[in-house]
């Protein structure tokens, strides 16, 4: 009898071992195994935020990138020709891109400038080069676009919003995606193409030269005496 009492008061001892045993581990696991149990119970959505955070990337750079080309979708026309550069480097087709936007503005601007040397006396003070600071010379020019009704506001707003997504290529560790990249250079090539068929005749640089003569800060830009 008294042996059957031992045994049954050491298996009580036993259980009330492993139940204080099972408590104190739960009591320092609790956490993990909470967390194990909603990233098991909520594993989609985690996966959807995941591919999100990794998508934010550069402060949200690739996000606002996107969001920007959403925003000028339908304010040009598409240009059909693929840069062989979006696929080897989408970054630099971007940078690559806007250049050619700058480049066909330096153009337009440097036939400006001589046939404004053309049209001054010889002897004028003006009558001299106008320098300008590099991948800043579309500036003083859009102005000039939109009297002319080469650009809209719209073209304008995009001109602005380019430049700014280009500079946060150059400048950030963002990575452009092949499909964006393609958007971007067909926003550019658009607007490069408006300048590139604007033709600087007689008729349309006279225009032009009373338009800046008009206007304060674009007489002092190309040097033209402003009208009083």
């Amino acid at each position: 009898m008294n042996i059957t009492t031992d045994f049954w008061i050491l298996i009580v001892e036993c259980i009330k071992y492993i139940v204080s045993t099972l408590l104190m581990i739960l009591r320092y696991a609790a956490w993990p195994i909470m967390i194990v149990f909603i990233a098991i119970h909520y594993k989609g959505i985690f996966e959807n935020v995941l591919k999100r955070a990794t998508r934010l990337g550069w402060g949200n750079a690739e996000i606002e990138f996107r969001e920007a080309l959403d925003d000028l979708d339908g304010q040009s026309d598409k240009n059909d020709g693929v840069d062989y550069l979006i696929k080897s480097s989408p970054n630099w087709a971007v940078i690559s891109s806007f250049r050619d936007f700058e480049l066909i503005c330096e153009e337009k601007s440097t036939e400006i400038t001589n046939r404004i040397l053309d049209k001054q006396s010889p002897n004028s003070e003006s009558n001299h080069r106008v320098f300008h600071r590099p991948g800043a010379i579309f500036m003083p020019l859009l102005p000039i676009l939109k009297e002319m009704d080469v650009f809209s506001a719209l073209d304008i707003e995009a001109v602005s919003t380019l430049r700014k997504l280009r500079n946060n290529v150059a400048h950030s560790a963002m990575e452009v995606t092949e499909n964006d990249a393609k958007r971007y250079v067909d926003q550019c090539a658009e607007l490069t193409k408006k300048i590139d068929s604007f033709k600087i005749d007689d008729h349309t640089f006279d225009k032009i030269y009373e338009f800046i003569k008009s206007d304060e800060r674009l007489s002092r830009f190309w040097q033209v005496k402003a009208m009083d």
